[in-house]
């Protein structure tokens, strides 16, 4: 099966993952044109945190993070 995922946050990237692991033909787009060799940084919310952990990738990506104090959202 031939599939398109179009965003290339979190779940973009799990749904990639969990998908090509089952042996499906992905092609991933985002907006965002650039790509380095380190990625993103990001913040995990709640809901973020619950996904890696129920898919077992929380514990080898908590030792890389860094607790927010505090997050603050802007509507523009």
């Amino acid at each position: 099966m031939q599939i398109s995922i179009v965003g290339g946050g979190l779940a973009g990237i799990m749904l990639h993952h969990e998908l090509y692991k089952r042996g499906h033909s992905i092609d991933l787009y985002d907006k965002n044109p650039i790509q380095l060799e380190q990625g993103f940084g990001f913040a995990l919310l709640p809901n973020g945190i619950h996904c890696l952990k129920k898919y077992g990738y929380w514990d080898q990506l908590e030792p890389l993070g860094k607790p927010l104090t505090s997050v603050i959202f802007h509507n523009t």
